[in-house]
């Protein structure tokens, strides 16, 4: 429901205005950081679009919002790339499907995840449907990357701006939902970056969560980089783990404790800090974030591209 979102509830209210007061929009562009909550809520509103107990949200009960959830109702489709790019023929598809009438809903909506890509074949077949929109349609585009979309179909859409969840919020949110400890759910909600879904997945996998530091930092070998880089490849939060600790040191290495996630391991944290100076930390931040949005808003091997960061980081830490 639209009502159970976490964070963003100015945009929130405005979709349940609008559907309240019948001013649904043809297109909408969902744009913000990976993980904070845009996939959720526009699942959710196509589901308040089209649920059968009407008003302006979901009641998660009825056949339509079940078959919704479980990606079975024939006209609320998600589209995300087939491969590395969305590609023309997806968008001919729902092109196809968009000219007919709704099946069972209100609303045919469709959700076309990563829009930014669309290959530029893709691209311009969107612009028509949203140059002369089919009447019960609504289109919602998701997307990182807003400079990778044509200019064109950026201003057919309304825009939403979505940004990290405060801290605050979310370790409410975790205390709530999971019934834990102030200070796991703070703990959490500090290593979650603002992202709702990275802060749900550790609370369901507190491995995830776990004090011990990045062997990265504490002694890996050259030889370990591959392993390290694939394990990297199949379970993307522990770059987001890396880099908590990177951002750590930088604390400590300015004399500063407030907000230092892994407080639980201030001494290693000094440890460590002592041995690298402040150049090389800030440039191993770089180096890390740079990795992640290579990996998120580009098309380069993921595998690939974290080797050679795993490399560069026990270069600059003179280990190789």
């Amino acid at each position: 429901m639209l009502r159970d979102v976490i964070g963003h509830d100015r945009i929130v209210q405005i979709l349940r205005r609008q559907i309240a007061e019948g001013r649904v929009g043809n297109a909408y562009l969902f744009v913000g950081p990976p993980d904070v909550g845009k996939g959720f809520v526009a699942l959710n509103f196509a589901k308040a679009l089209n649920c059968l107990q009407g008003g302006d949200d979901s009641c998660d009960i009825c056949i339509s919002c079940r078959k919704i959830d479980d990606g079975l109702h024939p006209d609320v489709q998600v589209i995300s790339p087939s491969g590395s790019w969305l590609k023309i023929d997806q968008i001919r598809a729902m092109r196809r499907r968009a000219a007919l009438k709704p099946l069972e809903g209100r609303f045919k909506v469709f959700i076309i995840r990563e829009a930014d890509r669309m290959t530029d074949e893709a691209a311009n077949s969107l612009l028509k449907t949203l140059e002369e929109p089919p009447t019960d349609t609504v289109i919602i585009l998701i997307t990182t990357n807003l400079s990778a979309i044509l200019p064109t179909i950026t201003s057919r859409c309304q825009l939403f701006r979505f940004g990290a969840v405060p801290k605050e919020e979310i370790e409410g949110f975790l205390r709530e939902r999971f019934n834990l400890s102030g200070q796991a759910a703070s703990r959490i909600a500090l290593l979650s970056d603002g992202r709702v879904s990275r802060a749900i997945e550790m609370a369901r996998n507190p491995s995830l969560a776990e004090e011990a530091p990045p062997r990265l930092l504490t002694g890996m070998e050259p030889i370990e980089v591959f392993r390290e880089a694939e394990e990297m490849t199949g379970n993307p939060e522990k770059l987001e783990v890396l880099l908590t600790w990177l951002r750590d040191l930088m604390l400590v290495k300015a004399g500063v404790q407030e907000g230092i996630v892994h407080v639980g391991s201030l001494d290693l944290l000094r440890s460590l800090a002592s041995r690298l100076p402040r150049g090389r930390l800030l440039e191993a931040v770089k180096l890390v974030m740079r990795t992640r949005q290579l990996i998120t808003q580009h098309n380069v091997n993921p595998n690939l591209a974290l080797e050679v960061m795993c490399l560069k980081l026990l270069e600059l830490q003179g280990r190789i």
